[in-house]
């Protein structure tokens, strides 16, 4: 039996689409619009694997922000500089807020080991754009000038604290020095991840077990979560308070 080779390519075709259908309808719920009530971050949708590719994209969108007005060719302003600068980075700062928010709350391995990750690409990514030469000068130009542009007092404020943070970032150093800061700011933000959640760890792993001779003026209910906890750790005829607030505030 011979199957005509256009069938073939046509069924092919529509494997292909449909396999294309399919992946572009997975979307990141990080990145999509979300149409809840307030805005409300989608939870329900949110999974761990969604979290590193909606920053790579964010990422990705603020470094071609930051690009374009690094290299625009007009005259520094307030406008195409630095009110462009301060624009800039939405969705990056959305995704950031979320995710940290999140990460502070769920300390399982897995979220742990993403926010140990993200932390050090943010910090690569916030030292490319403030050690930037490009976008520094035309930083610069602006603040030089700014008692020329006819700015009102936002406007002088958001100019100079730019400038001032760009400064203090290390734009201002020479290129030996912004390569040992960078590297100084990434070991900090592993180092500062890493403490965070060592001190989460230890937290939980506090207990403070008493006997009935201590329980004088608590509660009965929290006498009987506290012998719960007890029992659950291997101390029946104990009772033990830890460090969450439910436990560690009676």
């Amino acid at each position: 039996m011979k199957i005509n080779r256009w069938i073939v390519l046509a069924i092919c075709f529509m494997s292909v689409c449909s396999a294309c259908t399919k992946k572009s309808s997975e979307v990141n719920p990080l990145l999509a619009e979300w149409d809840t009530p307030f805005g409300v971050p989608p939870f329900n949708k949110i999974k761990v694997e969604h979290y590193k590719p909606a920053f790579e994209v964010a990422m990705q969108q603020h470094r071609a922000q930051i690009d374009s007005i690094a290299h625009d060719t007009a005259q520094p302003g307030f406008e195409n500089v630095i009110l462009a600068y301060d624009e800039s980075g939405e969705t990056l700062e959305r995704v950031s807020n979320l995710f940290f928010m999140l990460a502070s709350a769920i300390s399982d391995e897995q979220m742990q080991a993403v926010q140990e990750e993200i932390s050090s690409a943010i910090t690569r990514h916030y030292d490319e754009i403030m050690l930037d030469s490009a976008l520094f000068a035309r930083v610069k130009a602006v603040y030089d000038r700014r008692n020329e542009l006819g700015l009102d007092n936002l406007q002088m404020r958001l100019v100079e604290k730019t400038y001032k943070d760009f400064v203090r970032s290390g734009a201002a150093l020479d290129r030996e020095h912004q390569e040992r800061l960078k590297q100084i700011n990434e070991e900090l933000a592993v180092a500062s991840v890493r403490f965070g959640q060592n001190l989460l760890a230890a937290n939980d792993d506090f207990v403070l077990f008493l006997t009935r001779d201590d329980l004088d003026g608590l509660p009965e209910s929290i006498r009987s979560a506290a012998a719960k906890e007890a029992a659950d750790r291997g101390k029946p005829t104990a009772w033990a308070f830890t460090l969450s607030k439910p436990s560690m505030i009676p």
